[in-house]
């Protein structure tokens, strides 16, 4: 009786620690899809940036040209 118990108990551990792993397993990919994500808007925001200030040159010589 007592080693059923034991059993029962031993395979509950096993399985939290399945569960454990299988969780940490899944926040190392949601983390590194978030990373991938920022790096991605990083460089929109870089690119975009970077139109902006040719675009405000090219409004300035506009201006100036008038």
């Amino acid at each position: 009786m007592y080693r059923q118990i034991i059993f029962k108990i031993k395979n509950e551990i096993e399985k939290f620690k399945l569960q454990g792993i299988e969780l940490e397993d899944q926040r190392k990919r949601i983390l590194g899809e978030l990373e991938e994500k920022q790096t991605v808007a990083s460089q929109e925001a870089d690119e975009y940036e970077k139109k902006c200030t040719e675009i405000s040159k090219i409004i300035d010589q506009l201006k100036q040209g008038e």
